[in-house]
């Protein structure tokens, strides 16, 4: 990234490794100010502490940066500070476009301060994938680690299979809410998860990760998307696959139920009867949370809030209740939802 302002004052020049319109804005703003600037007293110096600064504006470039233990803060690439009041900070340098919350964040590496030329250089890298952006190297040149090219669409993927069947359980679920509204997209929805989960099956897993967004632990994802897929097609292959899953939802009731509840009224009755076991185990569970709070769900105490496990604690009882009524009332569903909208 470059920040320069020329003899002029007239100058700006800002490139970054990925698009940012955030960015933009702050940069319009920087052109703004500059052009406006009339009097040769009144172009920006790089002061001894290495910002821009002139009377009753200063411009900081690169003297923040992301905290390692928390990848997903924000720094401010430029701050704009007028008459002692930060007006502006913005400008964050990303691998991909589109940003979210966990995509890949650069390596700050150093910053050239040229006084002579008015310009502050800032030089960064991605070490997962060994490619420095040098500004210096022509277009589409590369020599294995440092790149000249500047293009906003560059996308690195990945493969993860777990990523995979969680997109279709959710294709699959798609389908079905679709039908009737726009078949088409409903059609295409529920062919592309069938052809997922045949084109996973067909080879090794690929067990790539990336914080949480390569989707949850394989197993979990395979079974969801058998029950999605099992539910909108009835194909014996997904139903076959839930039955032989039922050693591990058995070690682990209250991880996979959830999962497993919407087929239940399609299996036979030997899996229905070794469920109803669990699902009495269950139900005395949920009188324990009478104990935990006045509303008898679930709530975490650790950060981020309970108001997700409570969700999760509405939704599984609605499904209980569907397949078990005369073990699961319909009261276990109200308390999640007094508990949301109290």
């Amino acid at each position: 990234m470059i920040f320069k302002t020329g003899t002029t004052g007239k100058r700006l020049r800002h490139r970054v490794s990925g698009n940012n319109y955030r960015s933009a804005i702050t940069l319009m703003f920087c052109v703004l100010v500059l052009t406006n600037c009339s009097k040769k007293d009144d172009y920006l110096q790089i002061n001894g502490s290495g910002y821009f600064e002139k009377k009753g504006l200063n411009i900081f470039v690169f003297n923040s940066w992301y905290n390692s233990l928390f990848s997903d803060s924000k720094n401010g690439v430029i701050e704009i500070i007028q008459h002692e009041v930060r007006n502006a900070t913005n400008g964050d340098i990303w691998l991909c476009p589109t940003p979210e919350q966990w995509d890949p964040i650069p390596e700050f590496i150093n910053r050239r301060i040229d006084t002579v030329n008015k310009a502050i250089e800032a030089f960064m890298k991605y070490p997962r994938y060994d490619f420095i952006y040098n500004r210096h190297y022509k277009d589409r040149t590369s020599n294995g680690v440092y790149s000249g090219t500047f293009d906003d669409r560059w996308a690195f993927t990945s493969k993860s299979s777990a990523l995979n069947y969680g997109s279709a359980a959710a294709l699959a679920a798609s389908s079905r809410v679709l039908r009737g509204y726009n078949d088409e997209l409903a059609k295409e929805c529920i062919a592309t998860a069938e052809k997922v989960w045949d084109g996973e099956q067909g080879h090794k897993p690929y067990m790539f990760r990336f914080g949480n967004t390569t989707g949850g632990p394989l197993e979990d994802e395979m079974l969801k998307a058998a029950c999605e897929l099992y539910v909108t097609t009835g194909d014996e292959k997904y139903k076959k696959y839930i039955i032989e899953f039922w050693p591990q939802i058995e070690k682990q009731f209250g991880r996979y139920v959830s999962y497993v509840l919407q087929v239940f009224p399609l299996m036979d009755d030997s899996y229905i009867e070794k469920a109803e076991a669990h699902v009495i185990q269950y139900k005395t569970r949920l009188e324990e949370f009478n104990k935990q709070n006045p509303f008898g769900v679930p709530v975490s105490r650790g950060g981020w809030a309970g108001n997700g496990s409570a969700i999760r604690y509405i939704i599984t009882n609605y499904f209980f209740h569907k397949a078990f009524p005369e073990l699961i009332d319909k009261e276990y569903i109200f308390r999640g939802l007094n508990y949301i909208c109290s």
